[in-house]
């Protein structure tokens, strides 16, 4: 099996001299808040325990917790070691599929071939290739630079130790016996959520020690009491359920999160709603969007009408001056704060302005 690998470059894999790669092309995280600038304009790096990004959006405290789906897509592409590792510094949990190699080692997968995941190579069971087989494949992405597979084990040596993560063991292929090992060996145990849409495995995982999470499919009908029976933390249902489910959840001692949401109707229904966490594809906009919501409901707007002028300017930047200026007889509170809220998140060149991002990072 060839690959072919001769116009993609491999993308900057984090640590020592390719973090600087990391941050070539990004905006820098240098946020300017009412209280922060009276003292100084901080700088941040990515991997600080407290972001200037976190510092300056209102409010946050009090959002839902907003977890990286597969690592989410912004930073680069989902189940890439650079989204693990760009999310988990802004302290978001992050969610990723084990799977088994041929010899023992473990994906990060979602699917149990490359065939939609991985480029210039033929689909072939995750099963059937081994751990460096698999490090040397690319992921699909929206440059034509490679960003390589990774392993569980990779990822684990890269995350701080307080990192929250959540695993789904896909088709149980990693023992029980060996995943308690890993969490007890790395010291992860306390801050790893098990995820399963299996409820008998559930329940044995409650039985086994582990904090678990039960992922509920579309449409089906949830006891809400049996789930907190079988000792899980966290029940997680599609967002199209009724919030009408969260006071049952909480009565129960249950928390409650939606998956997978995408779309900023459906977060800001759920984050009114009082949900406990939202799975998303987009951490770093999901969490800007419910910010910005949180910073502007003093000023007395609507949803709609910030959720139109959010996006609006974010649209239009270069008319966050002139909207202000106009918004004088009305409520300058709000264009003050979405604005203020939009630029405490730097710029992803990864989807806006593909190739930048990665441009001296071209060689390994």
């Amino acid at each position: 099996m060839r690959i072919k690998r001769e116009t993609i470059p491999k993308a900057s894999e984090p640590g020592t001299a390719n973090r600087l790669c990391k941050a070539t092309g990004a905006t820098p995280l240098i946020l300017l808040s009412a209280f922060i600038a009276l003292a100084a304009i901080s700088l941040f790096p990515f991997s600080a325990p407290l972001t200037s990004y976190e510092l300056a959006l209102p409010g946050l405290s009090s959002l839902p917790t907003i977890v990286a789906h597969r690592g989410g897509d912004e930073a680069a592409p989902e189940t890439s070691l650079i989204s693990f590792e760009t999310a988990a510094a802004r302290n978001l949990p992050v969610e990723m599929d084990l799977r088994t190699l041929s010899d023992g080692g473990i994906a990060i997968s979602h699917d149990s071939t490359t065939g939609n995941e991985i480029i210039h190579f033929k689909s072939t069971d995750i099963d059937l290739l081994s751990t460096k087989l698999w490090n040397s494949l690319c992921l699909k992405a929206a440059t034509r630079v490679c960003y390589s597979t990774t392993t569980y084990r990779e990822v684990l040596s890269h995350l701080p130790i307080t990192a929250e993560t959540v695993v789904e063991n896909k088709q149980a292929e990693v023992s029980t016996t060996r995943l308690e090992k890993i969490l007890a060996r790395t010291g992860r145990a306390h801050s790893t959520l098990v995820e399963s849409l299996d409820f008998n495995e559930i329940k044995q995982l409650g039985k086994d020690g582990f904090r678990s999470l039960y992922v509920v499919h579309k449409g089906e009908k949830i006891d809400v009491t049996a789930v907190a029976r079988a000792k899980t933390e966290v029940l997680a249902v599609s967002s199209f359920y009724s919030t009408s489910l969260l006071a049952k959840a909480h009565t129960a001692h249950l928390k409650l999160w939606v998956w997978t949401v995408d779309r900023q109707t459906m977060a800001l229904k759920w984050e009114h709603a009082g949900v406990d966490g939202i799975i998303t594809d987009h951490p770093f906009a999901m969490t800007k969007l419910l910010a910005m919501d949180v910073s502007v409901t003093s000023c007395g707007i609507t949803t709609t009408d910030f959720v139109t002028e959010a996006l609006t300017l974010q649209a239009n930047p270069e008319n966050y001056a002139t909207r202000r200026r106009h918004a004088s007889s009305g409520s300058p509170c709000q264009y003050a704060q979405i604005e203020d809220s939009l630029a405490s998140v730097p710029d992803v060149p990864y989807r806006t302005t593909p190739g930048a991002r990665h441009s001296s990072c071209r060689s390994r």
